[in-house]
């Protein structure tokens, strides 16, 4: 893994302001991005969990009542 980063640092080095911007832009758009939608990949499978267990409570309500 250090290579890479040593690699990314000579593509930086090699790049002029202007382009270095732009790929520090991009970068961050893509980690936005990536953020997003692990954020809502863990929203929709608690989303998920909870139905299962609300399922499981109801389940055992109806097969024991007290």
């Amino acid at each position: 893994m250090g290579a890479k980063k040593k690699n990314k640092a000579n593509k930086l080095s090699r790049m002029s302001e202007e382009e270095k911007m732009r790929y520090l832009q991009h970068r961050a758009a893509i980690e936005e991005e990536n953020k997003r939608r692990k954020e809502q990949l863990i929203s929709t499978f608690l989303k998920a969990c909870h139905k299962f267990v609300n399922l499981q409570l109801k389940f055992f309500k109806s097969a024991n009542p007290i």
